[in-house]
């Protein structure tokens, strides 16, 4: 069982608290001046006027009577009564209190027995339903009027029949009721949002998930939970998913029974931009020169839509000068910008050694990989066969003793120089694999360009193909570690007011925040981030306002396209990013 929240004020014209009754803080700070909805009439000041302001809030919304007081400009008296959606109350007792309480504050006095019998109106106790459906909650700051009775336009008790809710009257932050038959009113300022007929209500329930991660909105808000929604009346269904095109879906609630259709996301379309690949040179993070990028056989130097269908497994290719190319599939759909690393190109130069063993052997061989052009043997006191160094993994050039040191001395120096490549190779190999290792289950793509083939193949092909590329030496900077002490991670955030990508790096936990935030991946930032971050002051207010942002406008635009800071800007002031996102 349930009560009503009654809150009596008197503006006169500074706001002053009369009387609460079953008050609450939450609901307390919505109450308090109607100067502002009263601003959109003109009315006789020398005359008593009563009009009904209505607000939606998340679980309820807030019905007051407005009673101006004659004589004054805008002062008046107000009885704000806040229904939550769960409770059972019939139209007619909603009307008749709302009717009683208006002849009271009329009046233009709140003594001790007004404000007993508006206490009494408002005392009742009602049941519960818990099959309540959603209303859109008010947003904005401007407010709208509705005229109501006359020969026109539905009655109060029409309207309270309803619940005072239409989904339309959502977009303002209030809604004055006027009525059209008091000869008082003059004039009207601001957004007429009468009607002349009103639909029937039911409940909707929310459509189900898609695979794409496409999410449903419904009335600016997400929609998972039911809602009320006109009946027989076309409506819309709009689903979004962070960098797509949103694909808005039409529906016609024919009752309570009603199930939405499944919906085909694959046509929607994402835009592609150099942007989108953060391409950098193995073993450091300077970006290639000239770098030319291709999607499926676009080639990718200004923004190009694509469907989420050709995004899913897209072919890409990426090639700089100096460096070997890229080719390969990368789900481009799934993440916000693919990080893809280019490794240097280099020359292969193969030399053969003979060796006089008591048993007969073929000569040793090994194998130099050098950026720059060899003219010289690599092996003192020995040159080649010919005079001239042949580049090709597949060419040898056999290597005769001149003079100078021993060969005794020259085979042990050698062997040393190959033994030291070959730890030193498997040493970096390990611990490349090992940082590979850590990277599964990435959700930003982060890819190697590709290395060269085995030296018996290079003579054939000397552009690498992708089954030959290594993986990335780099881990991927979008993830961040699962075991991690969260205490320096939170005093950083919520020490500084501006976070540095450089200085997050450092602190584990924090690697790849600084991205994830740049980039607006705000799927990762209420998921994976706030299950590691949350209790942070800081964190938890990004993640509000994060959440908060889906019912705003798409935060890349202007100077924040398609990035939050601009190239070459590594820090963000994350109070002023949330404002940004969540306006």
């Amino acid at each position: 069982m349930s009560k009503l929240q009654l809150y009596i004020g008197e503006s006169l014209p500074a706001y002053k608290d009369v009387l609460n009754v079953n008050p609450s803080v939450e609901i307390k700070r919505y109450i308090g001046d109607y100067r502002r909805a009263l601003d959109l009439v003109e009315y006789d000041k020398e005359q008593s006027h009563t009009f009904f302001y209505v607000s939606y809030l998340n679980a309820g919304y807030l019905l007051a009577i407005v009673a101006t007081i004659s004589g004054s400009d805008s002062n008046h008296l107000s009885a704000s009564v806040y229904i939550p959606y769960d409770i059972i109350i019939a139209g007619d007792e909603l009307h008749d209190m709302l009717v009683s309480a208006a002849e009271i504050l009329r009046g233009g006095k709140l003594d001790s027995e007004s404000l007993d019998s508006l206490r009494d109106i408002f005392s009742h106790t009602y049941a519960e339903d818990d099959s309540y459906g959603m209303r859109a909650p008010s947003e904005g700051h401007n407010y709208g009027y509705v005229k109501y009775g006359g020969s026109h336009y539905p009655t109060l008790k029409a309207y309270a029949d309803l619940g005072f809710y239409l989904p339309e009257f959502a977009q303002y932050a209030g809604i004055l009721f006027v009525e059209e038959d008091d000869e008082g009113i003059t004039g009207y300022h601001g957004t007429d949002m009468s009607v002349n007929e009103l639909p029937a209500l039911t409940v909707v329930e929310p459509p189900a998930e898609v695979p794409q991660g496409f999410t449903p909105h419904i009335f600016r808000h997400l929609f998972n939970v039911p809602f009320v929604v006109p009946k027989d009346k076309e409506i819309s269904i709009v689903w979004r998913r962070s960098g797509f095109e949103n694909i808005v879906q039409k529906i016609t609630v024919d009752g309570p029974d009603y199930t939405i259709p499944d919906i085909d996301v694959s046509g929607s379309t994402k835009s592609i931009s150099p942007v989108s690949f953060y391409v950098t040179a193995q073993g450091n993070q300077e970006v290639p020169e000239g770098v030319s990028i291709t999607v499926n056989g676009v080639p990718i130097d200004k923004p190009v839509n694509f469907a989420f269908k050709e995004l899913s497994n897209a072919q890409v290719e990426i090639t700089a000068p100096g460096y070997f190319p890229y080719s390969g599939r990368l789900d481009l759909a799934s993440t916000t910008q693919a990080l893809v690393q280019m490794r240097e190109l280099y020359k292969v130069y193969r030399f053969d050694l003979p060796a006089h063993t008591p048993d007969p052997i073929d000569a040793l061989h090994f194998t130099i990989h050098s950026k720059r052009r060899l003219d010289s043997s690599p092996i003192e006191g020995y040159t080649t066969s010919d005079g001239a160094i042949t580049e090709g993994a597949n060419r040898s050039n056999m290597l005769v003793y001149v003079g100078g040191q021993s060969r005794k001395s020259m085979i042990i120096a050698l062997c040393t120089f190959v033994a030291g490549v070959l730890i030193g190779f498997f040493t970096g190999w390990l611990s490349f694999r090992e940082e590979v290792s850590e990277n599964d289950g990435e959700l930003v793509a982060e890819v190697s360009a590709a290395a060269p083939a085995a030296e018996a193949a290079a003579e054939v092909a000397e552009q690498p193909t992708l089954a030959e590329a290594p993986a990335p030496a780099t881990p991927s900077a979008a993830d961040a570690p699962t075991d991690f002490d969260a205490t320096a991670a939170k005093t950083y955030l919520d020490s500084h007011q501006v976070w540095r990508r450089s200085e997050m790096a450092e602190i584990s936990g924090l690697e790849g925040l600084f991205d994830d935030m740049n980039n607006y991946n705000f799927e990762r930032i209420t998921g994976y981030w706030n299950e590691r971050l949350s209790g942070s002051r800081s964190f938890d207010a990004l993640t509000a306002a994060v959440r908060g942002s889906s019912t705003k406008r798409d935060p890349r635009t202007g100077n924040h396209t398609p990035t939050y800071n601009h190239e070459g800007d590594t820090a963000i002031n994350w109070r002023g990013y949330t404002y940004w996102i969540d306006p």
